[in-house]
């Protein structure tokens, strides 16, 4: 009876070990890393890519700001968002354990696929999406893991936090047109197609005098106007435009074609503008009216067309004449 006594001491050591060693292999199954989706350091990171279906958005951080797909500027307060939203990432818990091959697999497939870089090396790459079918929550798995979680977004209420990762150029895109230093310019052609204007090209050089071209005629015109060549590349300094309202019907054909704006950047290609007439209400004679303010524009062959005001464009809108020494 005694040495039963001293027995039991011994034997719940032997128990506690026992419940340890149980709940450490259980727990090991799934690795810290495999759990770990926030951001640790989101100041550092320099390159973002965001993937869904056939959609690809890059943000690329410069000296001054982010660039969109290599070709815009990325809106900063959009980007700041994200930035703060990939640092409040939380795991709830994984899914279901008869789930996760399934919700693996899905999400691989038809997820959102988040890269995130600081200096050249990815330091996070997941996969996102919100799930109804098992689960009414957003799960994600970390590239490379075969177990995805319930994830949420610490201080916002809802269960859906895929809106965050939109792929939409609208959103990211920065509503500055042409946001350029002279420096940014290598050259400008702006054509007509309405024969009111004569169309022109004039080109750059930090080492030679600006080069003024009459595409029409396909010639250099000997004696330009150094001084107003030279100055019409600061009009590309900050030209807005605006987005039209969701679900807006309107009518953009060649038709309404007025002009093309192509600059040649100094550095990531060129840009093109199309400008296009709104219609107005037909007059009294039937006769379609155009708005004197404002006028359409296609970017760089986007389907999705842009506002644009007269008084902000018009400075661009020159004629070879003005560039030719009278």
């Amino acid at each position: 009876m005694k040495s039963f006594r001293l027995l039991l001491p011994v034997l719940g050591i032997l128990a506690v070990i026992a419940v340890v060693l149980f709940l450490s292999k259980n727990s090991g199954t799934i690795k810290s890393s495999e759990k770990e989706f926030a951001l640790d350091k989101p100041e550092e990171t320099d390159h973002i890519i965001i993937r869904y279906d056939t959609a690809e958005i890059s943000l690329v951080k410069t000296d001054a700001s982010w660039q969109l797909n290599k070709m815009y500027m990325a809106k900063k307060e959009a980007v700041e968002l994200l930035l703060s939203s990939l640092q409040r990432l939380e795991a709830i818990a994984p899914v279901p354990k008869n789930y996760q091959s399934i919700a693996a697999k899905k999400l691989e497939n038809t997820g959102i696929h988040l890269e995130a870089y600081s200096k050249g090396r990815i330091s996070r790459s997941f996969y996102i999406d919100y799930d109804t079918s098992e689960v009414a929550g957003t799960i994600i798995l970390n590239e490379h893991s075969k177990v995805p979680f319930l994830v949420r977004l610490k201080g916002y209420p809802a269960r859906n936090i895929t809106g965050v990762f939109p792929t939409e150029i609208r959103y990211w895109r920065d509503n500055m047109l042409f946001g350029l230093t002279p420096e940014d310019i290598a050259s400008v052609a702006v054509n007509y197609f309405n024969g009111e204007k004569t169309s022109f090209k004039i080109i750059y050089n930090n080492i030679s005098l600006p080069k003024v071209i009459d595409p029409d005629k396909n010639i250099e015109i000997n004696e330009p106007d150094i001084k107003n060549a030279g100055d019409y590349r600061y009009f590309f300094s900050n030209i807005k435009y605006m987005h039209l309202p969701p679900d807006t019907s309107i009518i953009i054909n060649d038709k309404l074609i007025f002009a093309e704006i192509t600059v040649e950047k100094t550095t990531n290609g060129n840009m093109t503008v199309s400008l296009y007439r709104k219609n107005r209400d037909a007059g009294d004679h039937g006769k379609i009216n155009f708005d004197l303010n404002y006028c359409y524009a296609i970017i760089n062959n986007e389907k999705e067309p842009v506002v644009l005001r007269y008084f902000d464009i018009d400075p661009i809108l020159s004629d070879l004449g003005d560039f030719i020494k009278k």
